[in-house]
């Protein structure tokens, strides 16, 4: 009971904070709760205000009091919880949620809500999930429905969290969070167009906004919209961003090297110039093994690990030790074989440069090497300021870092031939021969199948490339041998094609070279057991430029299915020449776009010499030293070695091992 003078101090100041005025209610809760210190009203009121004027760590001791005057009210607990999420203590506000809960005769939808928000906040996805799917069925609303779908997509539940946002959308829903995830939703699912279209709303609701302009980027980037890609990674300050800009540019056709080069290293002056070096000194007694690390995010399911592993595996361990340095977020089962084959093995995806940096240095590791350049997962600011006495870049990335501490690129001899590339990077070349990387095959029991050609009575080219690498000259290249083979066919499987929208566009590019939609078929990607199956139905493939296929190519062969290349200037340029030379094709490479056609039409005339690469080329494959992992491996530890010998020679020359 509170006496009457006190009272209507109470009710005065619980009319000012209904106005929206708590400053105003201060002065009469302060006298209210000491005159009556075991009122629960007063001690409610009074974290209400100070709340109201952003003082959470004032309020959080008066709902606490409030909840132990009357702990079977759920008002107390409630705004407890309340101020305590404010504070981010997350925890101890989903304990008062619960509690508020659990005294609660009926359980709000606002408290539900709440803790729903809370245990998100947490990542419980599970928990939010649970609980908000029974809010839903009982309160439909598109503030549950956005919090729903923001639930379902921390879970990895992309599908479920764009319905649970359509469904928010329906009921009024909009601004710059929705349309952002509903983004990054329809990304997820290899929805490019819809991907760009709500990054584009995001930008449109919150002009200049970093995050929705690297996300417009990257969504029209993977859609294969090059020139609209770099405007809005221009546009985002994001470092990611500007890094994605700079990868862009290695699609853009005509490709001109030195200005790719002078790009790279014109954001490596501006990002990395004034940052301060580590104390990379390491030293290395004689006969001691030398200690090399590696960092990546792709030590997972990934083409890097494909074409790193059997290397890695082949090393002269009682020589050389490998410390591995993970970016990713998530591993796999993939992550664990490289887990369980290094010395050393470090989890650095939420380290700063100068956490990485020390434990490159507890290590020891002498030659440190990037196997991710600008790429997710990459830590070139780290590499910036040397990490180790020798540092080089290797397999992640096709070209120049630009880094002036990046002492080397490891490259071949087929992609960087000796005299002819060296202009391109800032790095010096070390050469391992004649591949850049050996191959492992995937671990799936996929049969080859007969020439299809024998049966159709017709060859089908066919294409794997991701949408980005689809740029006009490639389209012009593929018209014109489709032209040559009037009765050919062309299969085209890549991420994003399963969408209306895109196909569309890639049909109307081809209408307009003047091949009709009858000659083509297209399908969206699908696991790898049913890519690989795919290359039962297709005779030879078609490649690109000005990235040529690399993984894509591999696997074909893989398959029993040759490609046709074209011979580039610069190093992913010649990815398809790296490849057939090494198989002995070499009759597959056409030495420029203008030929490929009739290259084409050639190889397409002869179904006895299809057939009898089908039958033996992944015999083919695994004599060559594609798949020759100790060989690579002898190659790489001579580099190794040589790059640490030669550490204070300065950078004036390539080398070969």
């Amino acid at each position: 009971m509170y006496p009457e003078r006190i009272l209507k101090a109470l009710q005065r100041a619980q009319a000012y904070i209904h106005a929206g005025h708590p400053a105003g209610a201060l002065e009469d809760l302060e006298k209210v709760v000491a005159k009556v210190p075991k009122g629960f009203e007063g001690w409610l009121a009074l974290g209400q205000a100070k709340g109201m004027l952003n003082d959470h760590a004032g309020a959080e001791p008066c709902f606490r009091k409030a909840a132990a005057i009357q702990p079977k009210n759920p008002d107390g607990w409630h705004n407890l919880g309340l101020s305590l999420s404010t504070q981010g203590k997350l925890e101890q506000a989903c304990a008062a949620f619960e509690k508020a809960a659990s005294v609660s005769a009926a359980t709000h939808p606002v408290l539900v809500y709440n803790l729903a928000a809370c245990q998100l906040q947490l990542d419980h996805y599970e928990e939010a999930i649970r609980l908000l799917e029974s809010l839903v069925a009982t309160k439909d609303d598109g503030e549950i429905w956005t919090l729903l779908g923001m639930a379902y997509q921390g879970a990895g539940q992309p599908q479920k969290a764009l319905d649970a946002y359509r469904h928010a959308l329906e009921r009024g829903s909009s601004g710059y969070t929705l349309n952002l995830n509903l983004g990054t939703c329809h990304y997820a699912l290899n929805d490019y167009g819809n991907a760009a279209k709500y990054a584009q709303l995001a930008v449109d609701a919150k002009p200049g906004d970093d995050a929705a302009l690297y996300n417009l980027g990257v969504a029209q980037f993977s859609a294969g919209h090059l020139q609209p890609a770099l405007d809005a990674f221009s546009r985002s300050n994001l470092p990611a961003a500007r890094e994605s800009h700079l990868l862009c540019l290695n699609y853009v056709t005509p490709l001109d090297p030195l200005a790719v080069k002078a790009e790279h290293e014109a954001f490596a002056r501006r990002s990395f110039g004034n940052s301060p070096v580590f104390a990379a000194t390491v030293s290395r007694a004689e006969g001691a093994p030398l200690r090399i690390g590696f960092l990546s995010g792709d030590f997972r399911e990934h083409p890097v690990a494909y074409f790193i592993e059997g290397m890695l595996r082949q090393l002269d361990r009682s020589r050389f030790k490998v410390y591995l340095y993970s970016t990713a977020r998530n591993g796999d089962a993939v992550t664990e074989r490289f887990r369980a084959l290094a010395d050393g093995w470090h989890d650095v995806q939420g380290c700063d440069d100068s956490a990485l940096a020390a434990k490159v240095a507890a290590d020891g590791v002498h030659v440190m090497i990037d196997l991710a350049g600008y790429t997710d997962g990459g830590r070139l600011a780290a590499f910036a300021r040397r990490l180790a006495p020798v540092q080089a870049t290797y397999l992640g990335y096709c070209t120049t870092t630009g880094i002036q501490a990046m002492d080397y690129l490891l490259t071949d001899d087929v992609l960087d031939p000796p005299g002819l590339t060296e202009s391109h990077y800032t790095e010096r070349l070390l050469r391992l021969g004649p591949v850049l990387a050996t191959y492992t095959p995937p671990p799936l029991d996929v049969k080859i199948g007969p020439l299809p050609m024998l049966q159709n009575g017709y060859p089908t080219f066919a294409s794997f490339a991701q949408l980005r690498k689809i740029s006009p000259d490639t389209l012009d290249m593929w018209c014109a041998a489709l032209r040559a083979v009037p009765n050919a066919r062309m299969l085209i499987m890549s991420k994003g094609l399963h969408a209306p929208d895109a196909a569309a566009e890639l049909l109307d590019q081809f209408a307009e070279r003047g091949i009709e939609k009858s000659r083509l078929q297209f399908r969206g990607a699908g696991s790898m057991t049913v890519f690989l199956e795919a290359h039962n139905a297709i005779d030879l493939i078609l490649d690109s430029i000005p990235w040529n296929g690399h993984t894509t190519t591999l696997h074909a062969l893989w398959m029993g299915v040759p490609t046709v290349s074209v011979r580039g200037r610069h190093h992913a340029g010649r990815f398809g020449e790296m490849v057939l030379s090494a198989v002995q094709l070499h009759d597959w490479i056409s030495d420029s776009a203008a030929v490929f056609a009739a290259k084409a039409a050639q190889m397409a005339s002869d179904a006895d010499y299809l057939k009898s690469l089908r039958e033996h080329g992944r015999d083919r494959l695994l004599q060559s030293a594609l798949c020759d992992h100790a060989g690579l491996a002898r190659r790489f530890e001579a580099a190794c070695e040589l790059m640490w010998s030669s550490r204070s020679r300065g950078h004036a020359s390539a080398l070969h091992v």
